[in-house]
């Protein structure tokens, strides 16, 4: 793609997914895409749960959530309809962005089974904008706040090199046994100097 086509995106909007670990997972296409077009201000559609993670996101402009039901949905067209956008990606789903304003698209269509990792079908949806021989890792931006409260957590353990396990799930087959958690810690033990539980 030559230089002009970079320059000339200024605006993004991503439709980016509600779970907080699927948010996670949607990441390395947000660390890319401001890569690509460092001048572009990107909005965010997500939903409360995850609308956290994109705080501190760099590039972003507006956080813009979603709410339930038709009424919701509504008012979210309604929103997304007062501007126009040089690039939407969606990796949630087509129907929104066939009544978003943007001079190019780029959906999940054509690449809901290219690969079987949620990173690289997330990743696949940009493929055409972004043409990269890694993808990049998931990223949690994180604010001063965000990390002062880390430190106090973190001042209380032992040594420099934790091992975090979130042991929790909304969808039953994604969640393992205790047993699984205590194996693996202790399996992984002589790498670290402790364990911390995350979640709720």
């Amino acid at each position: 793609m030559p230089a002009a086509a970079t320059d000339s995106t200024r605006s993004i909007l991503l439709i980016t997914l509600s779970n907080i670990g699927d948010a996670v997972m949607t990441t390395p296409v947000i660390g890319a895409l401001h890569d690509r077009y460092p001048q572009a201000v990107m909005d965010i559609v997500t939903d409360a749960r995850a609308s956290a993670l994109f705080e501190h996101c760099p590039c972003r402009g507006e956080i813009i959530l979603k709410h339930k039901g038709w009424r919701g949905t509504l008012a979210l067209l309604q929103r997304l309809r007062t501007r126009r956008y040089d690039l939407v990606v969606d990796l949630r789903t087509d129907g929104l962005t066939l009544l978003v304003r943007a001079r190019r698209k780029l959906t999940r269509r054509g690449h809901r089974k290219a690969a079987a990792h949620a990173v690289e079908r997330h990743f696949a949806v940009i493929s055409q904008a972004v043409q990269l021989a890694q993808i990049p890792p998931q990223h949690v931006w994180l604010g001063e706040s965000e990390r002062a409260f880390a430190r106090r957590q973190l001042a209380v353990l032992p040594g420099e090199h934790w091992l975090a396990l979130g042991p929790g799930a909304r969808w039953a087959p994604k969640c393992w046994s205790p047993d699984n958690y205590s194996a693996l810690a202790n399996q992984l033990a002589e790498h670290f100097d402790g364990v911390i539980l995350v979640g709720s």
